[in-house]
């Protein structure tokens, strides 16, 4: 059995982490402790293999030192939540989003008063809920990776990028959701058949 140090527990609580949510991957190797934490949906792990960086031991559960690369817990903490992947679609840009969130009719109402990505007809044609939003949301966005595009809008004064933007159609969007789906999804169309035909 493996133990946290004062340095590491100082660390773990500095990103609001209990170490009583890391799982002991002593003994185990990469492939082994990755397979364990997705059954028992842990995050981080340690009593791992030492980084060859600065010999630390708590990594993400796809083996990333999290002491190295901070950046990783956020990315984890946010894609390990429940919650909404949606699929939005634009008319009048030739647009597609893929996003997540909890509150759907929120993002809405802000994706059309701040004029994402220089449209302000976004309509919400499909949602899926589950346990793993982020990631989801992520995994789809890679599969769409050839039709990606970037804009702008601009949000008290300054000019943001976006980058969750696709040009294909629905259809095309919806299938590469549809492939990486788990059990536990629940998915539903929240626009008529006659109406998503408008965005193919």
């Amino acid at each position: 059995m493996a133990s946290l140090t004062d340095d590491q527990r100082k660390f773990l609580k500095s990103y609001q982490i209990d170490p009583s949510e890391l799982f002991d991957a002593s003994g185990l190797g990469k492939s082994g402790y990755e397979r364990a934490m997705k059954k028992t949906g842990q995050h981080f792990a340690f009593g791992v293999t030492p980084c060859k960086s600065a010999g630390h031991t708590i990594r993400t559960k796809y083996g990333h030192c999290v002491q190295c690369k901070p950046d990783k817990i956020s990315y984890m903490m946010r894609h390990g939540k429940p919650g909404k992947v949606y699929i939005a679609g634009s008319r009048a840009k030739k647009l597609i989003k893929i996003g997540s969130s909890n509150e759907i009719d929120e993002r809405l109402y802000n994706l059309n008063l701040v004029k994402y990505g220089g449209a302000s007809d976004w309509k919400i044609l499909l949602t899926v809920s589950s346990k793993e939003a982020g990631r989801i949301e992520t995994r789809t966005q890679r599969r769409l990776d050839e039709f990606k595009v970037t804009s702008t809008y601009v949000r008290t004064g300054v000019e943001i990028t976006c980058y969750e933007l696709f040009r294909c159609s629905y259809s095309r969007a919806k299938s590469a959701l549809v492939e990486i789906l788990p059990k536990d999804a629940e998915l539903k169309e929240l626009t008529a058949m006659r109406d998503l035909a408008l965005y193919e």
